[in-house]
């Protein structure tokens, strides 16, 4: 039995879409609930997006992967997301650095998580040019979903597992992650039964429809 362990950095973008969207001849986006799409197609339609969000260097490490269950469709996941970026993006036309430390994954109940942030208030690194950048990590241990488990094949089977990573308070148009780095240790794969087949990282938009446009 084999596990491939999959990391999607995604931002929230809650839009409203009335129908296909067309820029440059291309066919773009219907009218979803909800649409996953790579971020380097998004910025294509929209380049204005990226050149008003702040761009945010992210990486992550986890140390421990352990308890799939299989009947629940959940396992747990434990590590840190270091962030660091130059330009800090606004919430309501106001600056709060410390908001950068906060993320989404996709928990199975948001009670059973613990997130903590390193230090309230970023650590500041003055560069010898005069330019300002920011850095901060935030630790989390957190029960996740699991949906795509499938055992049609089982014992012969090959799992995927999915660590989303969202930001709860920016939109696609005030912040971009920027994948740095994503590091998983085979002796931290603590699932029994499985061995740890891969690892692969994805940089995606999470489209949202709403009755509220950029909510």
């Amino acid at each position: 039995m084999r596990l491939l362990v999959a990391v999607f950095f995604s931002l929230l973008l809650a839009v409203l879409l009335g129908g296909i969207v067309e820029r440059g001849g291309q066919r773009y986006i219907g009218n979803p609930n909800e649409q996953v799409i790579p971020a380097a197609e998004f910025f294509r339609v929209f380049p204005e997006k990226k050149k008003t969000a702040s761009v945010v260097d992210l990486g992550l490490y986890v140390d421990s992967l352990y308890d799939l269950d299989l009947s629940k469709l959940t396992f747990k996941a434990r590590g840190w997301l270091w962030y660091n970026w130059t330009k800090t993006p606004m919430i309501q036309g106001k600056i709060d650095p410390g908001q950068m430390g906060r993320f989404d994954l996709n928990f199975l109940d948001e009670s059973d998580v613990n997130q903590e942030i390193s230090s309230q208030q970023p650590v500041v690194d003055h560069g010898a040019a005069g330019d300002t950048s920011y850095w901060n990590e935030t630790s989390f241990d957190a029960k996740l979903a699991a949906p795509s488990i499938n055992l049609r094949h089982y014992p012969f089977d090959r799992q995927e597992l999915k660590i989303l990573v969202t930001n709860p308070v920016h939109v696609t148009g005030e912040l971009i992650y920027r994948i740095q780095q994503f590091r998983l240790p085979p002796r931290v794969f603590n699932i029994s039964g499985y061995k740890l087949d891969g690892i692969s990282y994805a940089d995606e938009i999470r489209i949202y429809t709403s009755n509220f446009a950029d909510a």
